[in-house]
């Protein structure tokens, strides 16, 4: 993990999980300058990108990966065959409480993340979503 900043974990309460795939480089988890987590949890296979001074709730989620398949075995040709896509989230991103934030999506810079809400596709820059699966409520500046 890199951090560019001093701790990024206010209070120590955030799990990291970044995995080595047969054949493919260890997961790669950066977290940007002044960035909050609060009893987050990120798993990245491949990537997870958080920009500078976002903002996290409480038991937010973060996975870059399905996390297993259904056999659930763990050995390396499950692992291999995970779908994986990285996960990218921009500056002053507020993401609120209990929110889970899908493989591949990218949330663009100042966007808000309504508490509990699954996101599984992308948020433009400015643009506030909510629910499951997250939709795009409003735009702000």
């Amino acid at each position: 993990m890199d951090s560019t900043s001093g701790a990024p974990f206010p209070n120590d309460v955030v799990k990291l999980t970044s995995a080595k795939r047969p054949n493919f480089d260890t997961g790669k988890i950066v977290i940007g300058n002044n960035a909050c987590l609060q009893g987050t949890c990120i798993v990245a296979y491949e990537s997870v990108c958080i920009g500078n001074n976002a903002l996290f709730g409480s038991n937010v989620v973060i996975m870059d990966c399905d996390g297993h398949t259904l056999q659930h075995r763990f050995n390396e040709d499950e692992v291999a065959r995970l779908s994986v896509r990285p996960v990218v989230i921009g500056d002053d991103v507020w993401v609120g409480y209990g929110a889970i934030i899908l493989k591949g999506v990218t949330i663009g810079d100042n966007a808000v993340i309504g508490a509990g809400s699954v996101v599984h596709c992308d948020v433009p820059s400015g643009g506030v979503v909510a629910g499951n699966p997250a939709k795009l409520i409003k735009r702000h500046s």
